[in-house]
């Protein structure tokens, strides 16, 4: 959207990216001449966030800030039709929101603080992955450092 686009031109080209004034240029291309058709693709939005103890604090409390800012984002560019998921983990996945329209996920995110394994997670997200009629999106947020390998989530 025209708004979304205009604050991403003034976050890139401001000096506190950490470059000097005027190094930096955002430049819009308009891949479409004149109106662009109605969006008509419903989203199913997979929130995938890591509530390990490594996130204790202001890591958790800026993934929660992220998402709701999200949430909020999407609803004013009409995204009101979307659905949202929410899949925490530690070294287990919890599903603290379960296919909600947009405007009912606005929950509350508890904060467990276990150990960090990602695919307890990733098991529940294939899951969500089905939902029909809906284009899934997965926003996954950790700071990294799981305790189990690769290979645990294929």
């Amino acid at each position: 959207t025209n708004k979304m686009e205009a604050k991403f031109k003034q976050h890139y080209n401001s000096e506190d990216y950490g470059e000097e004034e005027g190094a930096r240029h955002l430049e819009i291309v308009n891949l479409t001449e004149g109106t662009v058709a109605p969006v008509t693709c419903l989203y199913h939005f997979i929130f995938v966030l890591d509530e390990s103890q490594s996130m204790e604090g202001k890591g958790w409390t800026d993934c929660v800030t992220a998402y709701n800012e999200f949430l909020s984002q999407r609803t004013d560019d009409q995204g009101g039709a979307d659905i949202v998921s929410v899949v925490t983990f530690d070294h287990k996945a919890r599903i603290q929101c379960l296919c909600q329209p947009i405007s009912n996920a606005n929950v509350p995110l508890d904060y467990s603080g276990g150990g960090t394994r990602y695919s307890p997670a990733l098991l529940e997200v294939r899951n969500l992955l089905a939902q029909p009629h809906y284009k899934p999106v997965v926003l996954f947020m950790s700071d990294g450092h799981p305790h189990d390998g690769v290979d645990s989530v294929r």
